[in-house]
């Protein structure tokens, strides 16, 4: 069960039916938080949710990526949506377990990526 959309569906759009991903990272809910909160604490950059989550894989995965190489993210929206879930810290805490003081220990962990 996901509560915040974008991510998660289950659905294939038709765009999609022939990719064949190298890879696929999942994210929790709270990654997604966490991804978006640290997307506007480091680059201020309110983000939607699917964002967070991005970021966040790409901070699991980010050793795939070396010197050299070159890489896309994309954000496909705003945060602007979101200021009463993912940017709420009682939403958070009623919806995804996480208070605000454990939620701020997450966004303030290092960075897991060694992306060059």
């Amino acid at each position: 069960e996901r509560r915040l959309p974008g991510m998660g569906a289950g659905t294939v759009p038709p765009l999609a039916e022939q990719a064949r991903p190298d890879a696929i990272v999942r994210v929790s809910d709270l990654d997604c938080v966490v991804g978006c909160r640290r997307l506007v604490r480091d680059e201020a950059l309110l983000a939607g949710a699917s964002s967070g989550g991005v970021i966040t894989a790409l901070s699991r995965e980010g050793h795939r990526f070396g010197p050299g190489m070159n890489l896309a993210v994309v954000l496909a929206d705003s945060g602007e949506r979101y200021l009463h879930s993912v940017y709420d810290d009682e939403w958070v805490a009623d919806n995804l377990g996480c208070d605000a003081h454990e939620l701020g220990l997450l966004v303030d962990r290092p960075w897991v990526s060694a992306v060059a």
